[in-house]
């Protein structure tokens, strides 16, 4: 199989790690309480540091009565609301800087524990843009191969990367400095010759609290066929593995493994593992708990399957399965709770589906589904690819999908909040360097591999593409699978992406802007309208932020002003404000931008102003007051006059001019006055 080769769910690599830290080691018995799931989005998706105490809502499926929510490994209070659902207590102390927790959920059992899979919660403000830039050491810097794996191996807090590779049929494992870069990737073996590894998952395997890794084996029918195989490599704790063990896929000598995800299929307490055959159906192969696995279960399937992830879509407490196959199919299969499931329930997904997503998108706590389609609906690949989302309904259907544009051509994406407000996002990574041909052109480059962000509006609907892409480190290879970790500890996820000569890392810059975009009212010509602020965070754990200049510039820059309590240095997690005014000195639509230099990652940084400048009469007199000496009755004063001015920039209309009392008044105002013209009134007592 080339390596040029759509890869499938890109999700699963981050969110199904299944890790225990610190807990007694598991018996290889069958458990009583389930393993459970946590799906995506957490509630909140993200929290600010230095705040108060909050609620986390974690939903998912397996939860029972007794199950804990941990944090950083460390036991919350928790509430048991359902089986999809338990809330957890977490004091203010937990988020006083900026960081990323890892969570999971703990069911207890006398003598081992049920672990769920681990998922990150951001410690930082939220930010109207997503800065990425390349990581220390660009391509290469994490890995000796492609599609990746972010979790931290050898306990040290920080997030390693492991990455399987098809061409060297090798593992590679880069432990994480915590800045972003990474030690040099130290390889490992997955299995016997001509075992080609096509797709790797972290999960604790036989209850040590120590992370292990699943790997799905793709056969070779050169020089002596092989069959396809799945690899257990149980983990050391510091960062290297066991020897692997290797079983079989399916019973038959062909060369269908692909990918794989992990649950518990079958309810029992152990890790089990679920295989995509590219030739049709899945294998599943239920775990014992000690780190070995029973033959494999086929699941038959109406299309070859490609990509796979796992949910309860239907929330009845089993793990269900969404599948993609055939760049023409999708289908749900509901499990029935014991590692088998019921006959496929098709979707219609785009032309060309090559991955999929199973997320809370919408954020009413039942799974929703998204669809990566390579190509669009354009079965030649010669229109931007996109991303097909369905809203579930809870019980295992789903409403008609909505697309979106999402790059050329589109190889894997991921479902997360990448910004940190609140809100899930879509990121999916593409390629074009095969391809070539203008429709590969994107901003004057013929063939790339670039990564396009959709902000989520939280309701299950998206924004277009941000602009520009962010563009990786060329075209070498399909950028599969996006995985999304906090790799320098400042509180943000970042990116990662596996190529077939390695992984390219993508951080998020360290300053964050609330609003990168302000659009004022319409303001009267000459008049200045009320500030808007802009909030600079240093978003850094440690480090102080030098903003050395702050500036508007652009084309109208004379119509906007700013003020700014940011001072040269700005410490680790603090805040100041950017605050700018509008003035507008001509009727229209006028733009500045409010350009910020600074010791961040991207700088300098931008924020656009705009705003409407609208032309009104403006009343300018020359004197608010007159004043006039003592006067002998009968006798008239000498007259004393103002000007009346129209200093605004459209005509003015009088209506009458009058004063009160014994001081009459004439003047040479007609009914209207241009701008800038004047005329006199005259008074007398």
């Amino acid at each position: 199989m080339s390596t040029q080769m759509s890869h499938g769910f890109a999700a699963i690599s981050i969110l199904a790690l299944f890790a225990l830290t610190g807990l007694p080691p598991a018996s290889a018995q069958s458990q009583t309480n389930p393993v459970p799931l946590i799906n995506l989005p957490l509630v909140p998706t993200a929290v600010a540091p230095g705040g108060p105490s909050f609620i986390l809502t974690v939903n998912g499926t397996g939860f029972v009565a007794s199950s804990t929510v941990y944090w950083n490994g460390s036991a919350l209070a928790t509430t048991y609301v359902s089986g999809s659902q338990v809330t957890a207590q977490v004091p203010a102390s937990n988020i006083a800087a900026a960081g990323t927790a890892t969570i999971k959920v703990l069911n207890p059992e006398a003598t081992t524990n049920a672990t769920s899979n681990l998922v990150f919660l951001p410690l930082n403000v939220p930010i109207g843009s997503v800065p990425l830039v390349p990581g220390a050491g660009g391509r290469g810097n994490a890995g000796g191969g492609g599609d990746p794996v972010a979790a931290d191996f050898n306990g040290d807090g920080i997030i390693d990367i492991v990455t399987v590779s098809y061409d060297s049929m090798s593992g590679y494992i880069a432990l994480g400095n915590g800045d972003g870069s990474f030690q040099t990737p130290q390889p490992f073996s997955i299995g016997a010759a001509n075992s080609f590894p096509e797709w790797a998952v972290a999960g604790d395997f036989n209850g040590d609290g120590r992370l292990d890794l699943a790997i799905a084996n793709w056969n070779s029918s050169v020089p002596t066929p092989v069959a396809s195989t799945v690899s257990i490599l149980l983990g050391n704790g510091d960062g290297t593995f066991q020897p692997p063990q290797q079983y079989l896929e399916s019973p038959g000598q062909d060369n269908s493994g692909d990918r794989l995800v992990v649950g518990d299929f079958n309810n029992d307490g152990n890790l089990d593992v679920a295989v995509s055959h590219v030739g049709g159906g899945i294998s599943v192969l239920l775990g014992n708990g000690d780190g070995t696995l029973q033959p494999p279960i086929l699941v038959p399937t109406t299309h070859q399957v490609t990509a796979l992830a796992t949910a309860d879509f239907n929330s009845d407490g089993r793990l269900d399965l969404a599948v993609v196959g055939d760049y023409s199919n999708a289908s749900i299969l509901l499990g029935n709770g014991d590692g088998t499931f019921q006959s496929p329930q098709p979707l219609s997904p785009a032309i060309s589906p090559n991955s999929v997503v199973a997320e809370d998108l919408n954020g009413d706590g039942k799974v929703d589904i998204a669809i990566g389609n390579r190509c669009g609906s354009d079965p030649n690949c010669l229109i931007e690819g996109t991303i097909s989302v369905f809203l579930g309904n809870g019980d295992g259907t789903f409403r008609p999908r909505t697309d979106y544009a999402a790059g050329y051509v589109l190889e894997s994406f991921i479902a997360v909040d990448l910004n940190n407000d609140g809100r899930v996002d879509l990121v999916s990574a593409s390629y074009c360097g095969a391809l070539g041909g203008p429709y590969c052109a994107k901003n004057g480059i013929i063939g790339f591999d670039d990564v396009s962000v959709l902000l989520g509006n939280g309701d299950g609907t998206f924004q277009p593409e941000l602009v520009p892409d962010y563009a990786s480190q060329g075209s070498m290879g399909p950028p599969y699978p996006l995985i999304a970790a906090d790799f320098n500890g400042d509180g943000r996820l970042d990116l990662a992406g596996g190529y077939s000569d390695g992984v390219t890392v993508l951080l998020q810059t360290t300053l964050g802007i609330s609003s990168t975009a302000l659009t004022f009212a319409s303001q009267n010509v000459g008049s200045t309208s009320s500030p808007q602020p802009a909030t600079l965070t240093n978003v850094a754990s440690q480090g102080t932020l030098s903003i050395s200049n702050t500036e508007v510039t652009g084309f109208n820059a004379g119509d906007f002003s700013i003020t700014s309590t940011c001072p040269q240095g700005l410490p680790p997690t603090q805040q100041c404000q950017v605050n700018t005014v509008f003035n507008p000195t001509a009727a229209g639509v006028r733009t500045a931008t409010v350009t910020i230099t600074d010791s961040a990652v991207g700088s300098p940084h931008a924020i656009t102003v705009s705003g409407t400048g609208v032309a009104a009469p403006a009343v300018t007199l020359s004197s608010t007051s007159l004043t006039f000496a003592g006067q002998t009755a009968g006798i008239t004063s000498p007259p004393q006059a103002l000007t009346l001015t129209n200093s605004g920039s459209a005509t003015l209309t009088i209506s009458s001019i009058a004063t009160a009392g014994e001081f009459p008044e004439w003047n040479n105002c007609n009914a209207s006055l241009a701008p800038g013209a004047s005329c006199k009134i005259t008074t007398v007592r």
